[in-house]
């Protein structure tokens, strides 16, 4: 998954397919982890 957002290209085009949900739980965990300065910004997930 993370390969995918590392060689990614500008997308003029996209799917109606909907992302499964075990995806966006995946990015959203790596996400949380991406360090902040001094923990000023604290990861809120709405």
């Amino acid at each position: 998954m993370l390969a995918e957002i590392f060689n990614r290209r500008s997308i003029r085009k996209y799917k109606a397919t909907a992302i499964p949900s075990a995806i966006i739980e995946e990015l959203l965990s790596a996400a949380i982890m991406a360090p902040s300065g001094d923990i000023r910004n604290p990861g809120i997930l709405l």
